[in-house]
């Protein structure tokens, strides 16, 4: 009886151990499950926090570089303008939108003037199209200007309806179209560029063609030919339609008839395109009825700048109307 109560004893002594066994075995199990799990949340936030740091920055590198750009492009645009306002004093330019005086002796307007080029040739235009314009005082040194850059052809201010809408500028005449594109007039390096004739002109009368083709940038602050984008609000158009250019001593008056929109390569407007095919692309894309009638004797001049998109160009096409000596 005793050896029974003793195996008894025994057993529920190996159970108790055995039990004991089994709870520290669950418990070290849950311990471990619970390191496992705060080894994983661990990880996690640590996956987190590091894309949280790449995230920022990556931000913060795309606020660097778009500051960057936003101050180049200031600075640029604060020196070109300052050089050409330099360059304005410096030559000389003076622009009055007062007309030429009439004859003080008789009240009466002076006389139509025979003009001539830099060649001695007379300066003929289409008397269908000549008539009476604003004649501005307007006057250049140019000796000035070509002593500064031997490229440079003429003076061209086209009035707008405040200072920073109207365009005035040197233009020059280079080897090609991709000198000046990031050249100024002065021959420093900008995004600015510089107004310029297309290299295909002819250098000793730029002006003398069926068809002449000025180009500049469309800057977003306004600037170059940026005042150009102005022109596509109709009531604007016939407001300030009037083109002045200043070459060897004479004004030449231009008057705007068209404002299109054209493919970038396309190669219609040019110093020898033919009248068929110009008048043709203009009649065909032209915003505005100017019921203008252009004959092959006259003289076109074009104004070529970029638009929102890259592939197409704004184009604004005039006539000229007069030339007359500068005094």
């Amino acid at each position: 009886m005793a050896e029974k109560v003793k195996k008894k004893a025994v057993r529920k002594k190996a159970d108790a151990v055995k039990t004991v066994q089994t709870d520290e075995a669950e418990l070290k199990a849950a311990e471990e499950a619970v390191l496992d799990e705060n080894d994983k949340l661990t990880t996690a936030q640590l996956v987190i926090e590091m894309v949280r740091k790449v995230v920022f920055c990556a931000a913060l590198g795309a606020f660097a570089y778009a500051a960057t750009g936003l101050a180049i492009y200031g600075w640029d645009y604060y020196s070109i303008q300052r050089e050409y306002e330099q360059v304005e004093k410096e030559g000389g330019v003076v622009i009055s939108t007062e007309t030429k005086p009439v004859n003080q002796n008789t009240g009466e307007s002076e006389p139509e003037e025979t003009v001539t080029d830099a060649q001695g040739e007379v300066i003929v235009i289409n008397p269908v199209n000549k008539e009476t314009v604003p004649k501005i005082q307007f006057s250049v040194d140019e000796e000035y200007f070509k002593s500064v850059n031997s490229d440079y052809v003429c003076y061209l201010y086209i009035p707008g309806s405040n200072n920073d809408t109207t365009i005035k500028y040197p233009v020059v005449l280079g080897e090609d179209n991709e000198h000046y594109l990031r050249y100024t007039y002065r021959n420093t390096e900008s995004m600015a560029g510089s107004i310029c004739f297309d290299y295909r002109t002819n250098r000793e009368d730029p002006l003398g063609s069926f068809s002449s083709v000025i180009w500049g940038h469309d800057r977003k602050d306004g600037s170059m030919f940026g005042a150009l984008l102005n022109y596509k609000n109709e009531e604007y158009f016939r407001e300030y339609p009037y083109v002045y250019i200043y070459m060897g001593g004479n004004i030449y008056v231009y008057e705007m008839f068209s404002f299109c929109q054209h493919p970038a390569n396309g190669y219609i407007f040019s110093p020898y395109a033919s009248y068929d095919m110009v008048m043709e692309t203009i009649n065909s894309l032209n915003w505005y009825d100017t019921n203008v009638e252009v004959t092959e004797e006259d003289r076109l001049l074009t104004l070529y700048t970029c638009t929102e998109d890259a592939t197409e160009r704004y184009i604004v096409n005039a006539i000229l109307r007069d030339v007359y000596a500068a005094n």
